[in-house]
């Protein structure tokens, strides 16, 4: 996995403490992202320069006849059910917790 981030992101920051604490960090290569640059890396693998990116090997690095269509399916399905429950009930937008900050970073992404 390739992580493209500044140090100063605070997403990015996210995803490093998330990759450590499931034990991830040993398999992610961390790479320095200039969301400035119109002719740099991040905007080849995010067209419109938001960070962080995380470039995993099952959809970009991996061969059609290795990728394992079941488990990016499950995948698919676990962010179609999360999605239909913020759409039947939705955080309330005036306090600041932890669901409508994740949320709002969302969406804003």
């Amino acid at each position: 996995m390739i992580l493209y981030s500044t140090p100063t992101s605070p997403f990015g920051r996210k995803v490093k403490i998330a990759a450590r604490a499931h034990g991830l960090v040993e398999r992610m290569r961390i790479e320095q992202a200039d969301p400035w640059s119109e002719d740099g890396d991040l905007r080849r693998v995010n067209p419109l320069g938001k960070m962080p990116v995380l470039v995993t090997y099952e959809r970009l690095r991996r061969p059609d006849a290795f990728r394992y269509d079941p488990w990016i399916e499950h995948q698919l399905g676990k962010i179609a059910r999360g999605l239909a429950v913020m759409v039947a009930a939705p955080p309330n937008a005036t306090t600041a917790d932890a669901a409508s900050i994740t949320l709002a970073c969302a969406l804003g992404y």
